[in-house]
């Protein structure tokens, strides 16, 4: 899971923009945002990029959200989402790997440079492009 964090537009040059998050300012995209968002206005903030405008009548119950899981006060920001009965237990998760099982690789290919992101085993020459002395 993503936590997406609320932040104040400050400025805006094109597809860039100057947002402060709890007194710390950081430039943010704007690309995939959605929504026409200008300055002053609250978006969700999820690794440099705008994924949602908070509309105005949200912005005041957002705000105090994340206040209530930043002051580390889990009761009261689980109360203020309506959560009262959910467990935040970590124990409580089934784990990825059972004990006792070996964790499987998704691929047997190594990576001939950075970016290179295949993946399957299927065919038997994974990568058709010429080999090359770097």
């Amino acid at each position: 899971m993503c936590l997406g964090i609320p932040g104040e537009i400050l400025e805006i040059d094109g597809q860039t923009a100057r947002a402060e998050f709890w007194n710390v300012e950081k430039a943010v995209r704007l690309d995939i945002v959605g929504d026409d968002v200008e300055e002053g206005d609250y978006v969700l903030n999820h690794a440099g990029f705008a994924i949602r405008k908070i509309p105005d009548d949200e912005v005041e119950e957002t705000m105090e959200l994340y206040e209530s899981l930043l002051s580390g006060d889990e009761e009261d920001a689980l109360e203020e989402i309506g959560a009262t009965d959910a467990t935040l237990e970590f124990g409580d998760r089934p784990a990825a790997v059972e004990e006792g099982d070996t964790p499987v690789a998704s691929t047997n290919r190594m990576p001939r440079g950075p970016g290179d992101a295949r993946t399957g085993t299927e065919d038997s020459d994974p990568d058709p492009r010429p080999e090359t002395d770097e």
